[in-house]
């Protein structure tokens, strides 16, 4: 077994699929946890499909729109933009600039 989760944006574009490590399970109670890094996502609702799958191919239990979160961007900036940056995620990456 394994779960799945696709995750689409309020606009219904597929942001990112993630899953755990197919693994053979004892009957018993489990609990899967996954982390969204910090900052990967733009601002927007998000919406997650949830899927059970036996056997790397079977889904066995499925809950669309299981769970809806949102995004909200209240950083300050230091750049002249202040509007939503345009993209589905909206990684922040390590710069460095030197003189050469």
């Amino acid at each position: 077994m394994h779960v799945l989760f696709h995750v689409y944006n309020q606009h219904g574009i597929l942001v990112f699929t993630t899953w755990s490590e197919p693994t053979v399970y004892e009957t018993g109670r489990y609990l899967s946890v996954c982390q969204i890094p910090e900052h990967l996502l733009n601002d927007g609702t998000y919406f997650l499909n949830l899927f059970f799958i036996r056997d790397a191919s079977v889904d066995v239990f499925v809950v669309e729109n299981v769970l809806s979160f949102e995004v909200v961007d209240d950083a300050p900036r230091n750049v002249a933009w202040m509007g939503k940056e345009p993209g589905v995620i909206r990684p922040q990456f390590s710069w460095t600039t030197r003189r050469l």
